[in-house]
């Protein structure tokens, strides 16, 4: 009764390029962030700025078209005004409500069209409410990009603060520093190289509070960062790297003290070779020695062998490290805002509509 639904169609195969040749073709939520195909065979079409929400697994994601697009038959064109999208954004837990299927959720072209939705009299109000909010969308786009922008300067800087292939010298250095870099391997400067614990999601749950209390890291989300207090597994102040997984080989240092599962490997060193600095290092080269026979792998013996170039003075590995520390911590300061942002923008749909 108040906007036109426009069912998606999926062109047949032999269609679809990389080319640009035709028009973009969107097929799902996938496709909402980045164009993947094109298609000299156009079904079904979007105009620039309607609102293109999935009707299949995630059903009710939402975007705004940013020019003409062919619909494939994972998705539905809405034709309405901007207060329409913030609507079904808000609705999307009842829209899913409506998904059927035995293989996937699915939402069809009936259920689209009966939906019941409440909206205000006036479509000034309804445009009153859709500006206002597409205003804390402009401030929710400016925050990804400071982000994005934080994250293209520190891998900029990755490259230049550290030796290129087959030079021992970086391009930047601090001025209180020279020589060439040394060649090590990764069991020459640490101490311990171990696993994580397997911990038990029953004791973590039991306990709420007390002295041993950290968070949890794995390559995957534990209970949600749900805290354990196994004083015996504790490790502090060290390089940690996935074992198993399509992760397997990301590198991260953990400053403070942690919990660590049985899919992450712990690089433990007293000197103070645990840093971001090494950290860093070997997270540009661990990839490399990953066995992809069968699951993903970095067992200890294959890290234990890993030859990596770092300066041959602490001090520096400590500047380094503080360094992009430093960073880290501004991109993860400015995350934090952006999801406020998005929680008082979750809170005001919540209130805005009825």
């Amino acid at each position: 009764e108040v906007a036109k639904i426009v069912m998606g169609q999926s062109p047949k195969s032999q269609f679809y390029n990389t080319n640009k040749k035709g028009l973009p073709l969107i097929q799902g939520a996938d496709d909402f962030t980045k164009i993947h195909k094109y298609t000299t065979q156009i079904t079904k079409i979007c105009e620039q700025n309607d609102i293109i929400m999935s009707v299949r697994a995630p059903v009710g994601t939402l975007a705004k078209a940013k020019g003409r697009c062919c619909l494939g038959r994972g998705v539905c064109a809405i034709k309405a005004n901007d207060f329409f999208y913030y609507l079904l954004d808000k609705e999307r837990n009842r829209l899913q409500k409506y998904a059927q299927g035995s293989t996937f959720d699915a939402i069809g072209s009936k259920d689209l069209q009966s939906f019941q939705i409440l909206i205000p009299p006036t479509l000034a109000e309804q445009e009153k409410i859709a500006s206002f909010l597409s205003a804390i969308d402009v401030k929710i786009s400016l925050q990804e990009q400071k982000i994005e922008q934080l994250e293209k300067y520190k891998k900029a800087l990755l490259q230049k603060l550290f030796p290129t292939k087959d030079k021992k010298v970086p391009e930047l250095r601090f001025p209180e520093f020279s020589g060439e870099w040394v060649s090590v391997k990764v069991k020459d400067i640490f101490d311990e190289i171990t696993r994580g614990k397997v911990l038990s999601t029953d004791k973590i749950y039991k306990i709420q509070s007390g002295l041993y209390k950290f968070p949890v890291y794995s390559s995957q989300t534990l209970n949600n960062g749900l805290l354990g207090y196994y004083k015996d597994y504790l490790f502090e102040n060290a390089v940690t790297w996935t074992t198993d997984g399509a992760n397997a080989g990301k590198v991260q240092y953990r400053q403070g003290k942690f919990y660590c599962t049985n899919v992450s490997g712990v690089l433990i060193s007293k000197k103070g070779y645990a840093n971001q600095c090494i950290a860093e290092i070997l997270n540009k080269v661990t990839k490399k020695y990953v066995s992809y026979v069968g699951n993903p792998k970095l067992m200890n013996n294959a890290m234990a062998e890993i030859s990596i170039l770092l300066p041959f003075a602490l001090a520096e590995q400590q500047k380094i490290a503080s360094f992009f520390s430093s960073i880290d911590e501004k991109i993860e300061l400015e995350k934090e805002k952006l999801e406020k942002i998005k929680e008082y923008k979750k809170g005001l749909l919540q209130k805005m509509f009825v």
